[in-house]
């Protein structure tokens, strides 16, 4: 069901991006609203704050990794990202830019540009990766007037 729900809400962002639909732009506060979700996600993951990074996210929320089958829900994200057989990973840098934010009643889309470097444990080796992404996120106003991520997609790519 919530894969199904973020393929609906992935087809609708898709759609709008095609064919800008949405003729009236998000409010000056909505697209506020996007930039600090996101802004919140990079904090809270350069803090190694599992917790905040958890809170930018939506109710069964969906990741769509690049090569990888959908993460759905809570339980599944947080295994995905801090695997309970080994430390979790650390992130050194992360910036997230933009490109281009539209929705409409309470819906919305993001998507832009990344980089990221982290590091994790492997075979007792610390390793580090730097890679940067394209992203969309599909994003869904709460009743508090915050935003939080319902799908988040992206490509990763070495960085040269």
């Amino acid at each position: 069901m919530a894969r199904s729900g973020c393929i609906t809400r992935l087809a609708v962002a898709f759609l709008v991006l095609a064919t800008n639909v949405w003729a009236q732009p998000l409010s000056e506060d909505d697209q506020r609203g996007i930039r600090d979700n996101l802004r919140h996600y990079c904090d809270a993951w350069l803090k190694g704050d599992a917790q905040a990074v958890m809170a930018t996210l939506g109710e069964n929320a969906v990741l769509l990794p690049s090569g990888l089958a959908p993460i759905v829900g809570d339980e599944a994200i947080r295994a995905f990202w801090w695997p309970p057989e080994g430390p979790p990973p650390k992130v050194l840098a992360m910036k997230l830019e933009i490109e281009k934010s539209e929705g409409q009643d309470g819906l919305a889309y993001a998507w832009g540009r990344g980089s990221l470097t982290f590091s994790y444990e492997q075979d007792g080796k610390q390793e580090t990766v730097s890679t940067q992404s394209t992203f969309l996120n599909v994003l869904r106003k709460q009743a508090d007037g915050t935003w939080k991520t319902t799908c988040r997609m992206w490509s990763d790519r070495p960085r040269r």
